[in-house]
């Protein structure tokens, strides 16, 4: 039934059936085909279809997998799935129908957003809602089991691939989210603090903490009711995201302009939080039975402070996101905090986090090997000179030490398994790196993801804080200098069409003498829009990206604002990278060996089963 609602309504999109007002609203005739499409989920009503759609998939998976059936799970989680997916269908339904009847039905349509015609914002959602749906299996799995008091903890083990694989594609939508912003909005950024963005960001932090406790568990007995807190919390999250994002509370340039929805959402909200506190209440003699002793400096200790130190971001992410309703609440006026309370919360965190990511690779049997930190430690003390050196910003250096420390860490680890294995079984260093990753895939895979993390907190770091830029205002002819380049002003051209009107300037890039190429920045006036479209002009290399963008003009006279932003362009590759880690880790393999004891541990990847 859902997947009839969907394909009617994106046949409605496709032909252009203004019968629909969602139709009207969302496209028009002119509109490209791929625009025609991601307008299905462009919309309040269409967002919510795709994610009931991605849902009853996930249903689906369930119903079909064997190992929920063999283990009596499946109609409970089933059960599970589907009362929520009910709750959606009474939306839809009702107040966010979208196949309310336009009447009359115009000829043309509203046409879809200007900013919202970007591929990254086309794909964006669908990484959003199928990482918002995948994390219901998990919920859906720890409820079960804890309500039936499950003593072999089949909900765990089931829960993580879940859990990975809907992190995975979480983080895919939030840095695709982000490329559309540096892409589209023409002020440089690609997070602003914005509650929206916080609401996608609040999952992603308990789920990454749920990996690394979901970890510890196999390796230390288990923090059985931590684990069903943060499984709880990783999908009641996305409810309560949602209903900040619908409910007008707050507010947000990305926000839904109808509030009354979100209020629905409220509820479900409440029962789920309600349920998940009765079931802690009433079966804490469940959870009571935990073997922990675990010691601070060994790989246990480093997993827990870990999720220690991501619990204390989203804690400040959710207090600074929600400040404006407790400050309205108290004083009767909204304060809104601005990216420094953010960032000065938050950055000690993340590298206190990435610093770990270095220790824990030099951990060994329980103990410190202390000859194995020389060479990560000396390139991280050999950046932090150099950068001090080149920048004389201390905490760019002391950022990039602990990166260039922990991939250092990383890497030499890695090198160190292969060899072993080479030596083990006398085999070419190919061989041994192929087997490692088929056999032994867990630690490469975790090895892969956090270089990931790495690479994104190197480009944050670079395009964050040494990054400079310029604002003049040229004549056509007339040249700006920034850094090493050259940019010279070859006048703006003016396009005007049936939909819309372009305004383009031009500049030609020179490093010194050696012409690089020309970058385009324009603004696109459409009918019915108060404010122009920004098309940026970018030349990104592998060291910087030259961000262009027409901040203003008179006549032929322009205002040209310029800025250069080293190094992200690997925030964009760390993505890559992680989703690349998350794909090793979720592909199956036969059986898993421990090469360092020469031992089978069984059929199949422990821990990571379907």
């Amino acid at each position: 039934m859902v997947t009839v609602a969907v394909v009617i309504l994106l046949k409605a999109l496709i032909r252009s059936n203004f019968n629909y007002e969602y139709v009207v609203r969302y496209t028009s005739r002119d509109l490209p085909l791929i625009y025609k499409i991601s307008a299905l989920w462009a919309g309040q009503s269409g967002s919510l279809l795709l994610w009931l759609f991605f849902m009853s998939l996930t249903g689906l998976i369930v119903q079909l997998n064997k190992h929920f059936g063999k283990e009596n799970y499946d109609i409970a989680v089933t059960g599970i799935i589907n009362v929520i997916r009910l709750f959606f269908m009474a939306v839809l339904t009702g107040p966010a129908s979208p196949f309310k009847i336009s009447a009359p039905a115009p000829y043309f349509g509203q046409g879809l957003n200007p900013m919202l015609q970007n591929i990254y914002m086309a794909i964006h959602p669908l990484f959003l809602f199928a990482a918002y749906s995948g994390f219901i299996v998990p919920f859906s799995l720890a409820t079960v089991g804890v309500w039936q008091r499950d003593k072999k903890y089949l909900w765990l083990e089931r829960s993580r691939l879940w859990v990975l694989f809907s992190w995975g594609l979480l983080t895919a939508g939030i840095i695709t989210g982000g490329k559309w912003a540096y892409t589209e909005l023409g002020w440089g950024g690609y997070w602003a603090w914005d509650p929206v963005e916080n609401a996608s960001l609040f999952p992603w932090l308990i789920a990454t903490a749920l990996l690394h406790n979901l970890i510890l568990r196999k390796r230390a007995g288990g923090v059985k009711l931590l684990n069903f807190i943060l499984i709880s919390l990783s999908f009641v999250l996305t409810i309560f995201g949602t209903f900040l994002t619908r409910s007008g509370l707050l507010d947000s340039v990305h926000a839904f302009s109808n509030g009354k929805i979100g209020y629905y959402f409220l509820f479900i909200l409440i029962v789920l939080v309600l349920l998940v506190i009765y079931l802690i209440i009433t079966r804490y003699n469940y959870f009571k039975k935990t073997n922990l002793n675990i010691k601070l400096f060994s790989v246990e200790g480093v997993l827990i402070l870990t999720g220690i130190f991501l619990m204390f971001i989203f804690g400040g992410v959710l207090l600074g996101t929600l400040f404006p309703v407790i400050t309205e609440v108290f004083v009767e006026r909204r304060i809104i905090l601005n990216k420094v309370f953010y960032n000065q919360f938050t950055v000690p965190f993340w590298l206190l986090i990435v610093f770990l990511m270095g220790l824990c690779p030099l951990i060994k049997g329980g103990k410190w090997k202390a000859k194995e930190f020389v060479l990560p430690l000396l390139a991280g003390v050999v950046m932090f000179i150099g950068i001090i050196i080149k920048y004389n910003h201390g905490l760019a250096a002391f950022s990039f030490a602990i990166c260039i420390f922990a991939s250092g860490s990383i890497i030499q680890n890695f090198i160190i398994d292969i060899l072993k294995l080479r030596y083990k079984n006398d085999k070419s260093l190919l061989a041994s790196i192929i087997k490692l990753f088929i056999l032994h895939k867990r630690k490469p895979g975790s090895y892969i993801i956090h270089i990931g993390i790495i690479l994104i907190v190197i480009g944050i770091t670079g395009s964050s804080l040494l990054g400079n830029g310029k604002l003049q205002v040229l004549r056509p002819g007339e040249e700006m200098v920034l850094k090493n380049y050259r940019f010279e002003y070859q006048g703006l051209t003016r396009k005007v069409f049936y939909t819309k009107t372009r305004v383009i300037a031009k500049l030609q890039v020179y490093r010194g003498k050696r012409r690089l190429g020309d970058i385009t920045s324009e603004k696109i006036f459409y009918p019915g829009h108060d404010q122009p479209d920004t098309e940026i002009g970018l030349m990104s290399k592998i060291n910087e990206d030259i961000y262009f963008n027409l901040a203003g003009w008179d006549g032929d006279q322009a205002r040209i604002e310029v800025n250069i932003y080293p190094l992200v362009s690997l925030i964009w590759t760390g993505a890559l990278v992680i989703c690349i880690g998350v794909v090793v880790l979720v592909l199956p393999v036969r059986q898993e060996i421990d090469y360092q004891q020469g031992t089978k541990s069984g059929r199949g990847c422990p821990g990571w089963k379907y």
